[in-house]
């Protein structure tokens, strides 16, 4: 048994154990994991709705970004949690017809092996403005799975900015969130 200190510790520094309840997430009771990963944890740009905002060229799509953002909000509050993908993209897709951003639905995108090109392989559920890609869930929560879905799609297209919504949440802002290769 290891000796303790006079305040009954085990010896290590407050700020250590506080450091390491952030890291398994405990300190949070709160924090649910939902696709609210810190930008840090991934080798791209991966941000929430409510994170810091990029410098530079980011601000190029920022508005566009925010005006998707706002569509997405704005057919939630509308509709509620609990229905199927395919009808929140295509009320997405109405409100952003509504609010006059050219998008495309159900956008084919073609993968090439060894020189054979595969015309159907994945179908990304929105393109707004050729600049944004729009990833559209309904489930429990965001795994990183689905982000890896929206990553390829970013990497096949070489478009650069992509927004992966899980309209299966009380509140949306919990589950947006923004990619940037």
């Amino acid at each position: 048994m290891r000796a303790r200190g006079p305040s009954g510790c085990s010896g290590v520094p407050r700020s250590v154990r506080r450091r390491s309840r952030f890291v398994t997430g405990s300190a949070r009771p709160w924090h649910d994991n939902r696709a609210v990963a810190a930008p840090m944890t991934y080798h791209h740009s991966c941000e929430t709705y409510k994170a810091r905002r990029h410098e530079g060229d980011d601000l190029e799509f920022e508005p566009l970004s925010r005006e998707v953002i706002g569509a997405a909000i704005e057919v939630h509050r509308r509709l509620g949690p609990g229905l199927l993908e395919s009808v929140y993209q295509r009320c997405l897709a109405i409100e952003l017809e509504y609010r006059g951003i050219p998008s495309r639905q159900e956008v084919p995108v073609p993968l090439a092996y060894r020189g054979q090109t595969f015309a159907d392989s994945y179908r990304i559920d929105l393109v707004v403005d050729d600049s944004v890609i729009v990833e559209v869930k309904s489930v429990q929560r965001l795994e990183r799975v689905h982000q890896a879905q929206l990553l390829t799609y970013l990497r096949l297209t070489r478009i650069r900015t992509g927004l992966l919504f899980n309209f299966n949440t009380a509140v949306l802002r919990h589950g947006i969130l923004r990619m940037r290769l």
